[in-house]
């Protein structure tokens, strides 16, 4: 089965659904990479949100906050949800670690990013109104919506 999406903060893609997961333990190699990204990640906790926005100064929607986020940290993503979506490698929620990037299907089939923090949490900049934060996609609303998992550095 497949999903047509429209992008929440981004464009049209295909994707197919997954299953749920929690985290799993990496090797040493590129860990302290991982936890800049979710260092960095965890400092915008707060920002406001804003459509299109991706920095600090103007807010960011999610997809601008995962832009912003790696590219601070010197990892090169697209700016926009469906190409997040597809950037780096899929591996199994089960195997989702901190560094990653957790893509949802949610509203009209649109698409959601965030950064994945820890064993199970994601920091993320959720909608209108709100601010970036940090809360569980192991939670009853973000498993059900989890798409795929995105690996963009080992």
């Amino acid at each position: 089965m497949l999903f047509l999406l429209a992008g929440g903060c981004g464009h049209k893609t295909v994707l197919p659904p997954v299953a749920a997961g929690g985290d799993s333990v990496l090797p040493a190699q590129g860990q302290r990479h991982r936890l800049a990204v979710v260092r960095t990640a965890q400092a915008l906790v707060g920002v406001p949100y804003r459509w299109g926005g991706s920095s600090p100064q103007q807010g960011f929607d999610c997809s601008g906050l995962v832009w912003w986020v790696m590219r601070h940290n010197g990892i090169a993503v697209p700016r926009m949800t469906d190409g997040q979506a597809q950037t780096g490698t899929a591996v199994a929620p089960a195997q989702a670690a901190a560094g990653d990037i957790a893509v949802f299907r949610i509203g009209y089939g649109g698409l959601h990013t965030a950064v994945i923090s820890g064993s199970g949490t994601m920091v993320h900049s959720p909608k209108s109104g709100s601010t970036v934060r940090e809360e569980s996609y192991l939670s009853r609303y973000w498993l059900p919506r989890l798409v795929t998992v995105r690996r963009i550095f080992p």
